[in-house]
């Protein structure tokens, strides 16, 4: 499982870059880019708790799977879009939108599955090793190497395929353990 969310969180680092590169490429606008990033945050503030909720009353699993599913559709959407050259500040607001539904699908049930996984005596080093793995893997790893490849092709349709890619990878290792919902 920690192996899927580094792989998973390098991915998320490379949509990023990807993701501000398009925008750039395509107006050069800072407020383009806001409408990007509002476009991804909102759903998560909006759903985040209701899927706290979810996360709750059905087995962890389906949210996890159900959210990558709808991340990786949305990126692998991206990349299309950017490959054919059809894509379009409106259309990266929407793939964002979708992006940011499944992040608050899929985060509170696997912030929720490690004490379902990871026996009580071992709980504070999981939780440790999971902190460090998300700024790691998302905000270093993840950037500078969706730059090497933006740099290296001079274009975001890489990274994003890329980063759909990763959520082919972490769909067999996120959701591979047994999650049991709360009692």
């Amino acid at each position: 499982m920690w192996t899927g969310t580094a792989v998973s969180l390098v991915g998320d680092g490379f949509f990023i870059v990807a993701l501000a590169w398009q925008v750039y490429s395509l107006s050069s606008s800072p407020a383009a880019l806001g409408a990007v990033g509002v476009a991804w945050t909102l759903p998560q503030v909006l759903l985040i708790a209701p899927g706290g909720v979810l996360a709750d009353r059905v087995d962890r699993r389906y949210p996890m799977i159900a959210g990558d599913v709808l991340r990786g559709a949305a990126v692998g959407a991206m990349a299309v879009l950017s490959l054919t050259g059809v894509i379009t500040v409106a259309w990266m607001v929407r793939v964002a939108f979708l992006f940011g539904v499944g992040d608050a699908i899929s985060i509170p049930a696997f912030e929720s599955v490690i004490p379902a996984l990871i026996p009580k005596d071992e709980l504070v080093q999981a939780n440790s090793l999971s902190q460090v793995v998300n700024p790691v893997a998302r905000t270093l790893a993840g950037p500078f190497v969706g730059g090497v490849i933006i740099a290296a092709v001079n274009v975001g349709t890489a990274a994003f395929a890329v980063d759909a890619a990763t959520f082919g990878r972490t769909g067999t290792c996120r959701s591979a353990a047994p999650v049991f919902p709360s009692a």
